[in-house]
């Protein structure tokens, strides 16, 4: 005997939310568009604005949800896993020059950590 096809309520779907890169729905290679709605996962929402960032399957992993209204992480697993953002964006253009330099090997990483150390007023050790 077939199975009865289980009635979906609206409330069960989800059509995405404001994180980052919020799929917004199931993609089918092929096509072009994301579909509005899908089945909804474990739901995330932001832990400074509360707005819905989308489901487990269309936000991302817990560890990399980030908010789009407020421009941080949306989750604290996505601080726990990579640290805090750098809010001001001078700062953070400014703070990848010097890693990039570091990587390129243009300037030492001790060089490096100074010059981040007194970017952003903080003290960080050479070991880090």
């Amino acid at each position: 005997m077939p199975k009865e096809k289980k009635e979906t309520l609206e409330a069960d779907q989800c059509k995405g939310g404001l994180s980052f890169h919020c799929k917004k729905g199931p993609y089918r290679w092929g096509e072009e568009k994301w579909f509005d709605y899908h089945n909804r996962g474990k739901p995330y929402y932001c832990r400074n604005c509360k707005t819905y960032m989308g489901c487990s399957k269309c936000a991302q992993i817990p560890q990399e949800v980030v908010c789009l209204r407020c421009k941080d992480w949306a989750l604290i697993e996505g601080e726990k896993e990579h640290g805090k953002m750098i809010r001001d964006r001078e700062k953070g253009i400014e703070a990848f020059r010097i890693v990039s330099m570091v990587a390129s090997r243009s300037m030492t990483k001790a060089e490096g950590l100074k010059l981040v150390s007194e970017l952003f007023d903080k003290e960080i050790p050479l070991n880090y």
